[in-house]
């Protein structure tokens, strides 16, 4: 049946692929709209809609919404640089939206700018989180946090990577939290303490250059001419057990005051919405 509406078609090799990561992304968007996890939500969370998974020939199929363009890519376009507005609307909205896979079990473990992308038409405002292929439950079948482990593998993006991933721990919610605040971070300033390793050390050294760096950056220096919501932020986070659930509310309104003592308002004009 022909509607005329533009779709997003993922495909995943089926005979390369060991790992059905798009298997595990059409679970976890199955799960967003089941009744039976359903949990009130005060804030609005924006899911794409999924029309068809199933296989076809050799390939995984995913046919799903249509969104708009990455926050990796309207970074780019802003000449590498986001204003404090911005970036403070922008932390109030990805706050949510992790909050809201959160409340579903699950951990993302790969936030990184290229996995959050804007919404188009009427949503254009609005921001979605994507790529679950290294999504991972941390609630397991008797409904229980999963294990301390120190001998877990890495996931993720060496850039935003929390420190405690870099030590091979077991990562919970407060790892995709410390993740969203090096992104954060990122968008103000266009570095992060440990990119200047980037040119000096070979591509396979990276990984543990990064995480040398992070683990020996204090918040002081992380959040250095920022204002103090980074740095209030990053104090939270580092106080959170591994299976302690975040307080998400405390953590936007860091972000809300921000814009208020700054004499700005959450009025969804970003950067890129004034070109």
């Amino acid at each position: 049946m022909e509607t005329g509406k533009e779709v997003a078609i993922k495909l995943e090799d089926s005979t390369r692929a060991r790992k059905k990561y798009l298997k595990l992304e059409y679970q976890i968007y199955r799960k967003y709209y089941s009744d039976e996890y359903y949990i009130p939500f005060s804030h609005k969370v924006n899911i794409p809609k999924i029309y068809h998974y199933g296989q076809d020939g050799d390939y995984r199929v995913l046919i799903m919404d249509l969104l708009g363009p990455s926050l990796a890519e309207l970074f780019t376009f802003q000449i590498e640089k986001f204003s404090l507005k911005t970036v403070c609307m922008l932390a109030i909205k990805m706050i949510t939206t992790v909050e809201h896979l959160h409340s579903k079990g699950y951990l993302h473990r790969d936030i990184k700018p290229g996995n959050f992308v804007m919404g188009r038409g009427v949503n254009g405002n609005e921001i979605y989180l994507i790529d679950y292929g290294l999504a991972s439950a941390y609630i397991d079948h008797n409904n229980q946090h999963i294990p301390y482990n120190t001998n877990a593998r890495f996931h993720g993006t060496d850039k935003y990577a929390s420190v405690n991933t870099h030590r091979k721990i077991e990562p919970g919610r407060r790892d995709d939290m410390e993740s969203l605040g090096y992104l954060w971070i990122y968008f103000l300033t266009s570095n992060l303490p440990w990119s200047k390793q980037h040119a000096k050390v070979k591509k396979k050294n990276r990984r543990e250059s990064y995480g040398q760096v992070k683990m020996h950056t204090t918040i002081e220096e992380l959040t250095q001419n920022l204002p103090n919501a980074f740095y209030e932020y990053f104090k939270y986070i580092n106080t959170l057990k591994f299976a302690d659930k975040p307080d998400y509310d405390r953590c936007r309104k860091l972000f809300d005051d921000c814009l208020t003592e700054h004499n700005y308002q959450f009025d969804e004009v970003f950067d890129w919405s004034l070109q």
